[in-house]
């Protein structure tokens, strides 16, 4: 599974270091955790990141940054689950998407 996110930076938090968290949750509002060789951590990554603007970028113009994952072979069981986005620590997230997981198919069902 590959996520991107872009996030939209205000003039005004140009070149102000901001950090983001995304997140795997549970429809249930849990966060996902999986097993490891040395025990279950939470599936999340984050960055840092500032956004300086490139010389001549008009001043009032909203910022760009891209920031893109890959969650190889997560071993998530059939289910509903949800990346939320966290921006400077704000316990609120400020965007998330949602995706299901099916089960395998039963023996000569299509899938």
């Amino acid at each position: 599974m590959g996520v991107a996110v872009q996030v939209v930076v205000p003039w005004n938090d140009r070149s102000r270091r901001r950090h983001l968290v995304v997140r795997l949750y549970g429809l249930d509002q849990n966060a996902i955790s999986v097993p490891t060789p040395v025990g279950d951590i939470q599936v999340e990554v984050g960055a840092d990141f500032e956004v300086v603007p490139a010389p001549g970028t008009p001043p009032a113009s909203e910022l760009p940054f891209a920031f893109a994952f890959y969650a190889p072979n997560l071993p998530l069981p059939p289910g509903s689950y949800a990346w939320r986005l966290f921006l400077d620590d704000s316990p609120d997230a400020s965007a998330h998407a949602t995706f299901a997981v099916r089960g395998a198919p039963a023996p000569g069902q299509a899938f």
